[in-house]
């Protein structure tokens, strides 16, 4: 009876349909069907309303976003971004395989988050879970370790690292202080030749760098003394305690 009925449909922008009766949708919209049958002098007539949805978005591409670039000791967090022809975009870390493709220059976690281990180049690669023939790609340059921060210690010591935040000194005396500079592999270096150091206040705590950064207490009080390196800082609060007093007798009971 489909074959021989003749079809009808009220809007063909929004659906057509052809003598088998298979309506092919051309845009979102509503529409109505209409069979007609016809047996010598019967006819007969249906009518049936046909809703056209939109089409689900597609896959259009998976790509890796993040710096390019990743010192020794620092981790890097990249992105892999999906992207649906519909021009939505989605971060699907956790539907992805991350691999690298030298782990001896840089290492990757399950979450994207790359490590730089030895200075060189790299390939991060986003395979998707459930197809790995939907991969994006992302180089990266492994640099040299980074300053992150200076430290200030007490004395010069190579081997064992003495850092301090708070110093005592008693008035008119002075105290040897050095800094060092801390990069991002963990690595410790003397600095102290190229440090600029200043006081809070002169009069109470100073510090001559012509004497390689000894702290003199001048007065009884605190002050803040500050080391600057490479744009970074590392400050020291300085207490001046005053003398113990002398002894000038014993006294026999």
């Amino acid at each position: 009876m489909t074959s021989s009925a003749t079809w009808n449909v009220t809007d063909t922008s929004i659906a057509v349909i052809n003598e088998k009766g298979t309506a092919t949708g051309q845009s979102v919209g509503t529409v109505e069907i209409a069979a007609t049958y016809t047996d010598g002098d019967i006819e007969k007539t249906g009518i049936a309303e046909l809703d056209v949805l939109a089409a689900p978005p597609s896959f259009d591409s998976l790509t890796i976003e993040g710096n390019s670039i990743v010192p020794i000791g620092v981790t890097e967090h990249l992105d892999a971004i999906l992207t649906l022809s519909d021009g939505k975009r989605y971060t699907v870390n956790d539907k992805v395989n991350w691999t690298s493709s030298d782990s001896a220059v840089a290492t990757v976690t399950a979450s994207g988050d790359v490590r730089g281990v030895a200075e060189g180049k790299v390939v991060i690669t986003a395979a998707a879970k459930n197809n790995s023939s939907i991969m994006a790609t992302h180089a990266m340059t492994v640099t040299a370790a980074t300053l992150t921060k200076i430290q200030i210690e007490k004395g010069y010591s190579p081997d064992t690292p003495t850092p301090i935040t708070s110093l005592d000194v008693p008035i008119t005396t002075d105290v040897y202080i050095t800094a060092w500079g801390i990069y991002s592999d963990g690595s410790r270096e003397y600095i102290n030749t190229d440090t600029v150091w200043w006081s809070s206040d002169q009069q109470i705590a100073s510090i001559n760098y012509l004497k390689s950064s000894y702290v003199y207490g001048r007065d009884t009080g605190t002050a803040t003394i500050t080391a600057a390196y490479q744009g970074l800082k590392a400050e020291l609060s300085v207490t001046v305690l005053p003398q113990d007093p002398a002894l000038t007798s014993i006294e026999l009971i």
